[in-house]
């Protein structure tokens, strides 16, 4: 979700530079080209361009950084929370029968399908959809589960 909010801002960004690139004229008028004053005002010109799209490149290389680390804090923390050792007390899902799963912030779940498992405990961003694929080690399911993780209790707002 949060995302294609980003990726909405950074378009949206894009495009406000790009239509500040296309204002500027490439070509100086034919009045303003007389003389020396005319080479001038073209090199502004073409100055004020180049500029402009050296801006883009900054917004779309930073819009691709961000993409990459979409779901990490910048000291690399997950967004979702982190993996668990497997505990005793844990709760047990099996990822087959589930559809959704609630979980209180702060809990650790460990989470099984066709012989393989894995813990997870959700102590990171609270109130929000955390897809099991986002955070399951690569092979684990091919089935999709939303984990809805409930307001951290510190939250107050």
């Amino acid at each position: 979700m949060r995302a294609a909010a980003d990726d909405k801002f950074v378009i949206q960004m894009i495009a406000i530079c790009w239509l500040r690139i296309a204002r500027v004229p490439h070509v100086a008028p034919r009045r303003h080209c007389a003389g020396i004053g005319g080479a001038v005002i073209i090199k502004k010109e073409l100055y004020m361009r180049s500029t402009r799209l050296i801006q883009v490149a900054i917004i779309f290389g930073m819009a691709s950084a961000s993409a990459m680390a979409a779901d990490t804090f910048a000291n690399g923390q997950s967004f979702y929370g982190q993996p668990a050792q497997q505990a005793a007390k844990a709760r047990v899902v099996d990822v087959s029968t589930a559809r959704h799963l609630n979980v209180a912030y702060g809990d650790t779940v460990t989470f099984r399908s066709e012989g393989k498992e894995f813990s997870w405990t959700f102590n990171g961003l609270d109130r929000r959809p955390v897809d099991l694929a986002k955070i399951a080690p690569a092979g684990f399911t091919g089935k999709s589960l939303n984990v809805y993780v409930a307001q951290n209790p510190l939250n107050r707002n």
